[in-house]
């Protein structure tokens, strides 16, 4: 007679069975024994993809991209698939950008240039492109057929609060001494939002 169950060794012993009864034979209990292998302890390492797509939205895992230190945004979006930096002008699949914001808000609007500039690629996250409404469709709620293409960052957490000062030395250095206040560094139409909004 033999038994076998996943998890243990075989077991195995000879029965003799008699035809001439019909008697019942008790082999007693049997003891299974286990069949185990410690394994040493394994570490799993997974990479990170490139991008993701979420319904209409096409999303870029900053850390899939290797910049030098002290690279700014510029840098980091020249090196993601799909996506043109020529002349200042961004196109991502051949639309052009409009706009990039900082977690779903408007940072220094229409001006481009400056957050390519000057937010340092090591604080973001994630880079997130996708078509949404236009100024007067969003302030009206009346759909003209008007979409723009946006880049909306997303900061990696703890430093939601510190990049924004970097940026502010940054763009006051790059001024002439009559802007006394970093603030003033940025252009008025932009909406800035003060660093406890972002916490």
């Amino acid at each position: 007679m033999k038994i076998s169950y996943v998890g243990y060794h075989k077991w195995f012993r000879p029965v003799i069975v008699k035809y001439s009864t019909l008697a019942k034979q008790n082999v007693g209990n049997i003891m299974l024994i286990p069949n185990t292998v410690e394994l040493q302890a394994a570490t799993v390492t997974a990479q990170v993809p490139e991008a993701e797509v979420k319904d209409d939205t096409l999303m870029f895992n900053a850390s899939a991209f290797k910049v030098p230190e002290g690279s700014v945004l510029e840098d980091l979006v020249k090196k993601l698939p799909g996506v043109e930096v020529e002349n200042g002008t961004i196109k991502v699949n051949g639309k052009t950008v409009r706009r990039i914001m900082v977690d779903g808000k408007e940072f220094f609007g229409t001006d481009q240039n400056m957050s390519m500039k000057n937010i340092p690629a090591e604080i973001i996250n994630k880079i997130k492109t996708y078509e949404r409404k236009s100024d007067l469709a969003r302030l009206t709620g009346i759909d003209d057929g008007e979409e723009e293409t946006v880049l909306d960052l997303t900061i990696k957490k703890g430093m939601k609060n510190s990049w924004i000062g970097r940026i502010e030395r940054r763009l006051r250095n790059s001024r002439p001494p009559c802007h006394e206040r970093a603030d003033s560094a940025f252009p008025r139409q932009s909406s800035v939002q003060p660093p406890q909004q972002f916490r």
